[in-house]
């Protein structure tokens, strides 16, 4: 997803890469977006697990995100949870982006209306098996 929300890309995977356990297929999955985003030149830097990580930040953080004033979550955002993302996410630190796009994502998470305190870095494994499940479903 773009800073908007919009979906930029959708994967899909031949049949003979939809073997194998579901993280293994969820990996295939994401590497292959990842290529596609890069080859589009819709963005010329990704950030890989940006958002495993601005979840996990959330999720340790203990406030609420989701019902500050916007000034108090900007304020805490850019202080406190960008600094915390930077340190544990791969990328060009010197990208003119780089930390717009971490403060960006931290926004998107705190506006899914849940309270931030309960994300967790891993994705539930429910969640995962629904993708992966939605993967192998998918014509061939």
């Amino acid at each position: 997803m773009d800073s908007r929300g919009d979906t930029l890309f959708t994967v899909s995977l031949p049949l003979t890469e939809r073997q194998g356990t579901d993280a293994e297929l969820l990996s295939r999955a994401t590497l292959r977006l990842i290529t596609q985003l890069t080859e589009s030149g819709v963005d010329d830097h990704v950030l890989p697990g940006l958002h495993r990580q601005a979840r996990a930040a959330l999720g340790d953080y203990p406030v609420d995100l989701s019902i500050l004033s916007d000034a108090d979550r900007d304020r805490l955002i850019i202080n406190d949870l960008v600094p915390r993302v930077a340190g544990k996410v791969k990328g060009d630190t010197e990208h003119p982006l780089y930390f717009t796009d971490l403060a960006v994502v931290l926004h998107q998470l705190c506006r899914l209306g849940t309270d931030t305190r309960l994300l967790r870095g891993a994705e539930p494994a429910d969640v995962l098996a629904a993708e992966a499940a939605a993967l192998r479903a998918e014509p061939g």
